[in-house]
């Protein structure tokens, strides 16, 4: 069979099973809402290209290290938006009755802001606070069990049945499978500024180290964003693409709720990955680049195993997640000694926490127990995010927060680090170092330099500069 007729067959089962669910709805008795996944498999030989080639104002993407699995998703056929600290309290309570609706196993994706506390300004306006959603349109890539297809319904009974379904088949049409061939998006760079910038840096450093020797604090993680302005708009989901092949050793996220507007990165860091009641945490802190040379890279690497402030910043995170995860766990392991996670451009420490969950834990409670973790906010939690939010002088959004899904079998959420915001003609690319007591300036403001490098690259590359 041809690709075409593959597609063709593929749509027209799809329709069919759209219309024996129009029949079923309509002599089905229910509440004020239905909901139905149709699952097909599917065979797509780039997911990345085919998602790219796409038309659709939402659009989210994540794949585990290595593309062991991925996920592409294409519209939306329920949110929730975040627009305040209390409607994110309620956040969960408002999905659960759908993720709970027997033998369906919906997945809700999203992810929430740095700092709730903290104004939403104009560039992240679409993200919100917090905003979640189970997509129209799913295609999961599991490498050990194939391709497979969902159809996410979930009709409001306000809405005329005959409508509904016929819009799920119009936009089931325009999806094809033929992927297009990726071309640059030509745009002339034509600024870049970090803020704060290098002076500025000296001063925020300055302020935090009197901070930490008055004792206020142990550790503060400073941020800066790099401003990139085109001379056109740059599309972020070819950014992306070429993001996925720069970085294949990390976890992938995309996530776009309007045209143009996209927040995207390659994170070395996982905040937790939850199968039933198995969970898995990783503390993940100090760096260094690799090297050019086999015996560069090497040395490079001791030089962080042997660092004593390295191996104090790296304490500070697995000591956070055992103690705010130990009430939870029934069983609960950390391995032995840090070892080195080698990415394509840097290296860290890293340590993994496995074990069991109690009963009755949920995600929420994992969320609010382990963001922010000291990797990205500092020690103690809350007089260091209260210290960022005085000083740092951009909003940070959703950089450092939590990205990701859940649902009632499982969920897994990234930190959401080297990543940047593209919106429009405007790339923000964002990234943070950890000071502490025996901190040196220059190399705080150079680590944080080279975690923005792989991103800056691939913008300047993706657009033809």
């Amino acid at each position: 069979m041809s690709e075409d007729s593959q597609w063709d067959a593929f749509k027209k089962a799809l329709n069919e099973k759209l219309d024996a669910l129009r029949t079923h709805w309509k002599s089905e008795v229910t509440s004020d809402l239905s909901a139905y996944r149709i699952i097909l498999p599917v065979q797509i030989s780039n997911l990345t290209e085919w998602w790219v080639a796409q038309q659709s104002d939402a659009k989210a993407f994540l794949a585990n290290r290595n593309a062991k699995m991925e996920m592409a998703a294409l519209g939306i056929a329920t949110e929730f938006i975040c627009d305040s600290k209390a409607k994110l309290d309620s956040l969960y309570t408002e999905i659960l009755p759908l993720l709970q609706k027997k033998d369906l196993d919906f997945r809700v994706y999203g992810g929430f802001a740095f700092d709730f506390d903290h104004e939403i300004v104009t560039e992240w306006k679409s993200f919100g606070l917090g905003h979640f959603f189970i997509p129209l349109f799913e295609v999961h890539d599991r490498h050990d069990e194939g391709q497979y297809f969902i159809c996410n319904c979930i009709w409001n009974h306000e809405l005329d049945l005959d409508f509904y379904i016929d819009f799920l088949k119009l936009s089931a049409n325009k999806l094809f499978f033929n992927e297009k061939s990726l071309a640059k998006n030509n745009s002339k760079l034509l600024n870049e500024s970090n803020t704060p910038n290098e002076i500025g840096w000296g001063s925020y450093f300055k302020e935090i180290q009197n901070f930490i020797s008055m004792g206020e604090s142990q550790k503060i993680v400073p941020a800066v964003c790099k401003e990139m302005v085109f001379d056109q708009k740059i599309s972020p989901e070819y950014c992306f693409a070429n993001l996925r092949l720069a970085a294949p050793d990390c976890y992938h996220f995309y996530f776009q709720f309007k045209q143009d507007t996209a927040f995207l990165g390659a994170t070395p860091e996982m905040l937790f990955y939850r199968k039933g009641k198995q969970l898995l945490s990783e503390a993940i802190a100090g760096t260094r680049v690799r090297g050019e040379t086999k015996e560069e890279d090497l040395e490079l690497g001791n030089s962080l195993l042997k660092s004593r402030k390295d191996i104090g910043e790296h304490r500070f995170v697995t000591e956070y997640l055992t103690d705010h995860l130990q009430d939870v766990m029934e069983i609960m392991q950390v391995s032995e000694e840090p070892q080195l996670l080698k990415l394509s451009r840097l290296q860290h420490l890293q340590q993994q926490v496995t074990g069991l969950l109690k009963d009755q834990v949920t995600d929420e409670d994992l969320l609010n127990l382990l963001h922010p973790t000291p990797a990205v906010c500092g020690v103690p939690t809350l007089k260091a995010k209260k210290f960022i939010a005085e000083h740092e002088e951009f909003s940070r959004g959703w950089f450092a927060g939590p990205v990701g899904w859940f649902g009632v079998d499982g969920a897994g959420f990234g930190v959401g680090i080297r990543s940047a915001l593209i919106t429009d003609n405007k790339a923000y690319i964002y990234a943070g170092a950890g000071v502490v007591e025996d901190s040196d300036l220059e190399a705080e403001w150079n680590e944080i330099q080279n975690k923005m490098e792989g991103m800056r690259i691939v913008l300047k590359e993706s657009t033809g500069n």
